[in-house]
């Protein structure tokens, strides 16, 4: 895992885990969203980011371990493949073969960048100590 952060590292900036979307509220509950996110032929990578940043947002905040071989990682996979189909389906993005190339279009990959950034999100949210990702992925590579 600490590899994988390492060299997607780079591409976080990909996912935007800032986006809230901004619902109305009915009897304490959240309902509709106020604000949609409109898809035009022009902004394919900014939904891509945005949807893909309120699953990576929702995923750093747990308080449940994100280990590799976790129930969570697991369910968190099930989930982006869900996020993967419903975008595809709308037409925004496509399938590469598994995660090549390296383009915020390709649902595939970013996928896998949403999941690394969530772990990575964890990390911090939950202070536990960071290893240097760039060493960890330079040693690998050097050996």
């Amino acid at each position: 895992m600490a590899w994988a952060i390492g060299y997607n590292k780079k591409h976080f900036d990909l996912i935007d885990e800032t986006y809230i979307p901004k619902r109305k509220t009915n009897f304490d509950r959240e309902t509709d969203c106020i604000e949609p996110l409109k898809i035009t032929k022009d902004n394919h990578k900014d939904i891509i980011a945005k949807i893909f940043g309120n699953a990576c947002r929702w995923y750093s905040d747990t308080t449940i371990e994100l280990t590799s071989d976790s129930n969570i990682m697991r369910r968190m996979d099930d989930e982006l493949s869900g996020v993967k189909e419903t975008l595809f389906t709308l037409g925004v993005g496509y399938y590469g073969a598994c995660n090549l190339p390296e383009d915020p279009e390709n649902l595939s990959w970013i996928a896998d960048i949403c999941k690394y950034k969530a772990v990575y999100l964890y990390f911090i949210n939950n202070e536990i100590p960071l290893p240097d990702f760039d060493f960890v992925y330079n040693y690998k590579d050097s050996h």
